[in-house]
């Protein structure tokens, strides 16, 4: 028989919670006047890159490289013949967008 609240006994014995097997930390971004900018003139150029991207690629990169000057670059597969590379630094729990930008797979051995 399988108890109830507060008698002491546990619930199926090998059954988990969703929270007893995951736990993540939501991250926060900030994106510098020039990232904004830069989104903007993507789209000009028939890039659409949208700051969901952006944070998508920060979150789940294909791959990161990292700068003398401590700064992140996180890149991710864009199109079938681009990626995107996000370059941003973190300050404590938040991500600071500095820029982005499109590059060509075959640049960058993809």
């Amino acid at each position: 028989m399988i108890g109830g609240p507060g008698d002491g006994s546990r619930r199926g014995q090998g059954d988990l919670s969703f929270t007893d097997c995951v736990s993540f930390a939501v991250m926060k971004f900030r994106f510098t006047l020039h990232a904004k900018q830069k989104l903007i003139l993507l789209r000009r150029y028939r890039f659409n890159i949208t700051a969901k991207k952006v944070k998508q690629t920060v979150q789940n990169p294909v791959k990161i490289d990292e700068r003398n000057d401590g700064t992140l670059i996180a890149t991710t597969l864009f199109d079938e013949k681009h990626i995107l590379r996000v370059v941003y630094r973190q300050e404590d729990d938040i991500m600071i967008v500095i820029t982005m930008y499109p590059g060509r797979r075959k640049a960058y051995g993809f």
